[in-house]
C-alpha cells in the first residue's frame, strides 16, 4: 500500500494494462504500415491505359487508376491511324469526370467544344498527313473529390461514334 501523499500512481488492474497495451501495439502496427505504404508509393497516384480500336483507328487514354485529391492526375487521350487522319476529330468525355477537375489548361485546344451537362464535345483540326493526335488534359483532383470517377471517352468521326473507351479512377482520401 502507498502512502497518501505519495506520487507513484495507484496499482491498476493487469487486465487493463495488457488492453492498453495491445492498443498501443496497433496504433503503432498501424502508424508504421501507412508509413512503409507512403514512401513505397503506394499512396500516390498511379496510372493506367485503357484503349480500344475499331474502323483503323485506334483509341487510347492515359489516366489515374488511383489518385488522390489535391494531386496532379494524368488524363491524356491519343487518337492514331495508320493512315493519315481526316481533317477533324470530335472527342467525347463525360462531364462528370471532368467536373472532378481543377483544370490548368488542354492542349491541343480544340477548335470548338460544346458541353452538355452530360458530355464534353472537343472538336479538334488535324493537319493534313497526321497519324496520332495526342490531347493533354494538365489537371488537379478538387480537394472534395472523393471515392470512384468513372468516364466514357468516345471518338466521332464525321458525326458517327468509331470507338469507345471506359476508365475508373479510384479517388483515396
Amino acid at each position: 500500500m502507498t502512502h497518501p501523499d505519495s506520487t507513484e500512481p495507484p496499482e491498476s488492474p493487469e487486465r487493463a494494462t495488457r488492453v492498453d497495451l495491445a492498443y498501443r501495439r496497433a496504433l503503432i502496427a498501424f502508424s508504421a504500415t501507412v508509413l512503409l505504404a507512403a514512401v513505397l508509393g503506394l499512396l500516390g497516384v498511379r496510372e493506367a491505359e485503357a484503349t480500344a480500336s475499331a474502323s483503323g483507328y485506334e483509341l487510347s487514354v492515359r489516366h489515374a487508376s488511383v489518385s488522390r485529391p489535391g494531386l496532379a492526375t494524368p488524363f491524356d487521350v491519343t487518337v492514331g491511324r495508320n493512315e493519315a487522319l481526316p481533317e477533324e476529330i470530335v472527342l467525347e468525355v463525360s462531364a462528370n469526370y471532368l467536373a472532378a477537375f481543377d483544370e490548368n489548361g488542354l492542349d491541343p485546344q480544340p477548335t470548338r467544344s460544346f458541353s452538355d451537362g452530360e458530355r464534353e464535345r472537343w472538336l479538334f483540326e488535324v493537319p493534313a498527313g497526321e497519324h496520332r493526335l495526342t490531347v493533354s488534359f494538365d489537371a488537379r483532383l478538387e480537394p472534395s473529390v472523393q471515392w470512384t470517377r468513372t468516364a466514357t471517352v468516345r471518338l466521332l468521326v464525321e458525326g458517327e461514334e468509331v470507338t469507345v473507351v471506359e476508365l475508373r479512377t479510384w479517388v483515396m482520401p
